[in-house]
């Protein structure tokens, strides 16, 4: 799991874009890096994003672990798992607030209901390619 703006409030759509920018980074990396070797490697990825409020904290007495908690971790982790290898897959709302905020930047696959455990049918897309120039990303990318 990765948190983006956890202890810094910015805009939600900053934190959002940083999230997706990372999450396409990955992919491409690891596309690329299959490319390379050949059909040797096979490793494959997929993410799921979800914009929100989160609560954290330690838990345990004898093994302390640091934890997130909040529908927001749980929407996103069912995003993840409903997504396809080496997709990224965030609600329709979080994809609209990147539509709405940066323009021409994003191209989503058209929205579908997806069953989620505890929530029902819940809008949701894949990100099918992202047009963030690359020296804005880099931008972008430093809190």
């Amino acid at each position: 799991m990765c948190v983006a703006g956890c202890l810094e409030y910015e805009k939600p759509h900053m934190n959002l874009l940083r999230a997706t920018i990372f999450s396409w980074k990955c992919i491409e990396a690891l596309g690329e890096y299959r490319a390379e070797k050949k059909g040797v490697f096979d490793l494959h990825m997929r993410f799921g994003l979800c914009e929100g409020p989160v609560s954290a904290g330690v838990i345990g007495s004898n093994r302390l672990q640091y934890d997130l908690w909040s529908d927001t971790v749980n929407t996103a982790a069912r995003m993840e798992s409903s997504s396809v290898r080496d997709h990224l897959r965030m609600t329709d709302k979080d994809a609209r607030v990147l539509i709405r905020a940066f323009p021409g930047s994003f191209v989503f696959s058209k929205p579908e209901r997806i069953s989620v455990k505890g929530k029902g049918k819940v809008s949701s897309c894949l990100l099918l390619d992202m047009r963030v120039p690359v020296e804005r990303q880099g931008q972008l990318l430093r809190p």
